[in-house]
């Protein structure tokens, strides 16, 4: 089971996990010599405490991998969740890897075209006239100083995040390269949602030059439908023999796996496209 079908068919609870799933968050920050290499597990929690969506995000040095894992909704048991594609952000080449872990092809795509379809994203009438909020969200940014969540909020989607402030320039840039080309990549599939409001709160926490430790999120449809969910982030300053191992296996995929375009790896119609 993929975590998105459709932008139309599917549900609201898989699109908030195609939505969170680029929330990753740092905890704490070790020092400058240790900001090329990290771990983050993110877990999306709805209805309290059940988990929809599970990653794993490693970096090492100008590399970024993200591991998109999936389970059985109605038994959504840690071990249930395997890895179904893993998202390769190498910032030297400007490119971003998509693998298929099932049916073990790669698309790659450069960074110049991934804004060109975020442009095109925004400017397709048909998309806008299904739903224009989600092409163009209007959100109004608070902080509370009581609770020391940063808000982003509508009448249709709000975001409270709870932060970090985070002193390395370093460890900042690298975490929101990797945030913001994660957000970018729903363009390349109009099955997930567009990128646009998680743009802005990433803006708004870079401005504040935080990390988020935890994002709460509600979303209303058209129809008035309400979806509540919670991102939590767990981060360590070291990658394991296993993440390494993890790389390794990555790396080999990237060389064997065939190389197919867009409309392939997506499985999308002439029509569809």
């Amino acid at each position: 089971m993929r975590i998105c079908r459709t932008w139309e068919s599917t549900t609201w609870a898989e699109l908030l996990a195609c939505f969170l799933m680029v929330v990753a968050s740092v905890g704490c920050f070790a020092s400058e010599s240790h900001a090329q290499e990290f771990r983050i597990e993110t877990e999306v929690f709805a209805d309290s405490d059940r988990v929809i969506a599970k990653s794993l995000t490693l970096f090492d040095g100008k590399m970024t991998y993200d591991f998109l894992m999936t389970g059985n909704e109605a038994d959504a048991e840690p071990s249930r969740f395997s890895v179904e594609e893993v998202v390769v952000f190498d910032q030297t080449k400007q490119r971003i890897v998509l693998l298929d872990q099932h049916k073990q092809q790669r698309l790659e795509l450069g960074h110049s075209e991934v804004l060109s379809l975020v442009a095109g994203m925004q400017s397709n009438e048909a998309l806008r006239a299904r739903d224009e909020f989600l092409l163009e969200p209007k959100l109004t940014e608070s902080f509370d100083t009581q609770s020391l969540q940063l808000e982003l909020a509508s009448p249709r989607l709000t975001y409270r995040v709870s932060g970090q402030q985070v002193a390395d320039a370093q460890v900042l840039a690298h975490y929101y390269q990797f945030a913001d080309w994660a957000a970018r990549l729903n363009a390349t599939d109009s099955r997930k949602l567009p990128p646009f409001a998680r743009l802005q709160l990433n803006l708004a926490m870079k401005r504040r030059a935080w990390i988020p430790t935890e994002v709460n999120f509600e979303l209303s449809s058209l129809d008035g439908h309400q979806i509540k969910a919670t991102a939590k982030h767990h981060t360590l300053f070291q990658l394991s023999s296993n993440d390494q191992q993890r790389i390794a296996s990555v790396r080999k995929q990237l060389a064997e796996f065939p190389s197919v375009s867009l409309s392939r790896y997506r499985n999308l119609t002439t029509a569809s496209q």
